[in-house]
């Protein structure tokens, strides 16, 4: 068989290359963690502030949208790919927007309150997930029924401020010896993150060379002939 050894071999190569890039970016999920934790006692003055500021200007002036709770959906807006980390800010082009510029541990708690006051009021809300902490952390929302979306910027979520956007800066105010840690912290996650990119980079590179393998010996004539046959059969009318 042709090209066998280098498909076995290219495989293996990417099949490793996305192992180390998955350990790059748990390290740093757990320096993530480490400094939502250092800063924890110091975050929660500026998460009632915001909050109380964002629930005063875009929750309490809203009529309920309806009797029936609203449905959340659950997506990803930022991903980490061989590109670098891609936030697809164009997609809510026209959107009122506020942006929380902090980190997103301490965004998380005012995202996810706003969320429960909306759905409560009977709107459908758009809820994205970190891709550090996808289980729990929501990074930006989106309600469409209003065209209204709250975003965080920070080292992993690089949403610009679009025109007419409204900015929440969020800056905490640690003590030295915290602040030094959250320092070091940022640091060392910018630095995995960048390696776990460079990484994927090199699987997708890896992944090209494997596609010269078997590309040429593919009937592209072929199977655009089997898909028009698929959807002239279908009752598309």
């Amino acid at each position: 068989m042709p090209h066998k050894h280098d498909i076995i071999h290219y495989n293996r190569q990417i099949s490793g290359y996305f192992a180390s890039a998955y350990r790059y970016l748990a390290a740093a999920a757990q320096i993530y963690l480490d400094t939502a934790v250092c800063s924890a006692p110091y975050a929660k003055p500026v998460v009632q502030k915001t909050l109380h500021q964002l629930v005063e200007t875009y929750i309490k002036p809203l009529a309920p949208a309806g009797n029936n709770e609203g449905f959340l959906r659950k997506l990803f807006l930022t991903a980490i790919t061989p590109a670098g980390i891609l936030c697809q800010v164009p997609s809510f082009a026209g959107a009122t927007t506020c942006v929380l510029e902090g980190d997103g541990f301490v965004t998380a708690e005012i995202l996810q309150t706003l969320c429960k006051e909306y759905l409560a009021k009977g709107y459908d809300v758009e809820a994205f997930y970190s891709p550090l902490n996808p289980d729990t952390q929501i990074d930006h929302l989106y309600i469409p029924a209003l065209s209204l979306l709250f975003a965080t910027h920070d080292t992993v979520n690089q949403f610009p401020l679009p025109q007419g956007a409204v900015s929440l800066p969020m800056e905490l105010s640690l003590p030295e010896d915290i602040a030094a840690t959250v320092t070091q912290n940022n640091a060392l996650l910018r630095q995995l993150l960048d390696t776990s990119v460079q990484t994927i980079r090199k699987a997708k590179a890896t992944h090209d060379l494997l596609e010269t393998c078997y590309v040429p010996h593919m009937d592209f004539g072929k199977v655009e002939e089997i898909k028009d046959s698929i959807l002239s059969a279908l009752p598309l009318d």
